[in-house]
C-alpha cells in the first residue's frame, strides 16, 4: 500500500489501532510508525477498546462514560509516545461501534475530528448524517461515506425496485466503476466529500498474504483517474481539518447519497442466486 501511494505522490491518513501497544508487536507498532510517519503520510488514532479491558467487550459503546474517557486517554498517551504529538482525529474500531457517550469523550480529550459514522450500519449507534459533514459543539463528523446500489426487477413492462444497500466507497466494498461512479455524481450533485476507505490489508489476498494484484490494479486505477481531474484534490484528515478550520463553508453541502443501479430478469435470478 505504502508502495502504490509513493508511485502516484499521494498521502494517506493512517488511523493506527493503538492499544495493542500496551500488551504485545510493541516493536511492531513502533516501526509501523516510524515507517509511515517517514514516508510522510498521517497518522491518526485508532481505538479498539478490546485490548485494553479484561471483560472483553469489542465496541466502544459497550463502556461507561467513564471507561470510555479513559481508554481515549490511554490511547492519546500511547499514540503521543510513538508519533510525538496528539493526535487530531479518531476513528473507533469493531465495524464502528460508537454512540453518543463516544462523541462526549472526544470533545473531553481535545480531539475535533472523528471518521466513524456509518449510515445504517447496526453497530453504529450514532449517525448524524449519511454523506454530508456535521460539526456539533466543536466535534467535526467526516463520515464513512456510501452510495445506493439499488436492485430493479425488469419485468419487461415494469421495472420494480427489489434491494437497496447503502456500500461505504471502501475499495474492497465496491467496484472501480461505482467508485468513480459516486465521484462523477457526488459533482453534479453538489457532494463535497467522498471518505475513500481502505484497511491495512486491503491489497493482500488474507489466505496467501500476498499481493492482491485486482485490488491492486483498482486502486491505481482510481489514482490515475483522480490525478487527472483537475476538480478533484486528495487530503488528509489533518490537511482536510487545517482547511476546514479556515473556511468551512468549502465542504458544506446538502446530504445527499449517489445511486448505483443494476437491473435483472426473472431470467437472471433463477441463474444465478446472488442477486438477491
Amino acid at each position: 500500500l505504502l508502495g502504490v501511494l509513493e508511485a502516484h505522490s499521494v498521502k494517506a491518513t493512517f488511523f493506527i489501532s493503538i492499544l495493542e501497544m500496551a500488551y504485545f508487536h510493541q516493536k511492531k507498532l513502533e516501526d509501523i510508525f516510524r515507517e509511515t510517519k517517514r514516508a510522510g503520510h498521517d497518522l491518526q488514532l485508532h481505538i479498539h477498546p478490546v485490548w485494553a479491558d479484561k471483560r472483553r467487550r469489542m465496541s466502544q459503546w459497550e463502556y461507561s462514560a467513564e471507561e470510555q474517557l479513559h481508554i481515549l486517554r490511554q490511547g492519546i498517551e500511547l499514540f503521543r509516545e510513538l508519533a510525538g504529538e496528539d493526535p487530531i482525529a479518531h476513528r473507533g474500531g469493531h465495524y464502528y461501534g460508537i454512540n453518543q457517550q463516544t462523541m462526549e469523550a472526544l470533545r473531553a480529550v481535545n480531539i475535533p475530528l472523528d471518521s466513524t459514522m456509518f449510515y445504517g450500519f447496526p453497530n453504529c449507534k450514532v449517525t448524524w448524517s449519511k454523506n454530508c459533514l456535521i460539526e456539533k459543539d466543536g466535534l467535526i463528523e467526516f463520515p464513512v461515506t456510501g452510495f445506493y446500489r439499488e436492485f430493479y426487477l425488469n419485468l419487461g413492462w415494469r421495472r420494480m425496485l427489489r434491494k437497496q444497500q447503502f456500500v461505504k466507497t471502501d475499495l474492497c466494498w465496491a467496484t472501480k466503476e461505482e467508485l468513480l461512479g459516486f465521484i462523477g455524481q457526488a459533482k453534479e450533485l453538489g457532494l463535497r466529500v467522498m471518505n475513500f476507505f481502505m484497511h491495512s490489508h486491503s491489497l493482500s489476498e488474507m489466505s496467501s498474504g500476498k499481493t492482491d494484484k485486482e485490488n491492486t490494479a483498482k486502486l491505481t486505477g482510481i489514482l490515475r483517474s483522480i490525478a487527472e481531474d483537475p476538480e478533484l484534490e486528495l487530503l488528509t484528515m489533518k490537511e482536510f481539518y487545517l482547511r476546514y478550520r479556515k473556511n468551512p463553508a468549502e465542504f458544506c453541502s446538502k446530504d445527499l447519497v449517489p445511486k448505483r443501479e443494476i437491473e435483472y430478469t426473472i431470467m437472471d435470478k433463477l441463474k444465478s442466486r446472488k442477486i438477491l
